[in-house]
């Protein structure tokens, strides 16, 4: 059985806002005045590739997309409603978290994020205190499912390919893990964590 189990987090341990489970940018337009469709043509299309990978800073991009999008909407006012409101953890991975760890396995976050996000995740909704550590793409500047993430978090992980596990929600991500020697499950949120090392035990 894999001994360094990377899990992802959007869709795994974080789902939405923390009232609901609804995507973070659902009253987007009511309470900050920003159009989503706006937001998709004018910041994700063009430039959360190179956000996401660590070529651009999201502050500096939301800086320059910002006034297209909002009355006065400044980017910290932005980001702090966007990470707030996509926060909502899901307890019961992160009981398994701490379960799994309990009996020496290594967990480790394997995301798609941007800096300051992946800050906030592990500081602010202290996921830090429940994994040993994190991969994201930002900082290896590659992101799922391009196999060179797959390189890079073995390198940050000091751990040979058959003793890792991906667990994502992502089938194109899985498969990927899987072309790269990992073992991989597409996150079924019916199974706890345990469960699912079983299934690949088996």
């Amino acid at each position: 059985m894999p001994s360094c189990i990377m899990l992802d987090v959007d869709g795994v341990l974080i789902n939405g806002r923390p009232r609901d489970g609804a995507s973070w940018a659902t009253s987007l337009r009511e309470d900050l005045g920003v159009d989503p469709t706006g937001l998709q043509q004018h910041f994700f299309k063009p430039f959360w590739k190179q956000v996401v990978t660590g070529q651009l800073d999201i502050r500096d991009v939301l800086d320059q997309c910002l006034p297209r999008l909002g009355d006065g909407i400044t980017t910290e006012q932005f980001m702090q409603y966007w990470f707030k409101n996509d926060a909502r953890l899901d307890e019961s991975v992160l009981a398994d978290c701490v379960a799994l760890r309990d009996r020496g396995l290594k967990i480790v976050l394997a995301t798609n994020q941007e800096h300051q996000r992946a800050n906030y995740i592990m500081s602010t909704l202290k996921l830090a205190d429940y994994v040993d550590g994190i991969v994201y793409s930002a900082d290896i500047g590659v992101a799922k499912p391009d196999p060179a993430f797959f390189t890079a978090a073995m390198t940050k992980t000091q751990q040979p390919a058959h003793e890792h596990i991906l667990i994502d929600d992502t089938l194109e991500n899985v498969k990927a893990a899987i072309a790269a020697k990992w073992s991989g499950r597409v996150w079924d949120s019916r199974k706890n964590l345990s469960d699912i090392l079983d299934d690949v035990r088996a």
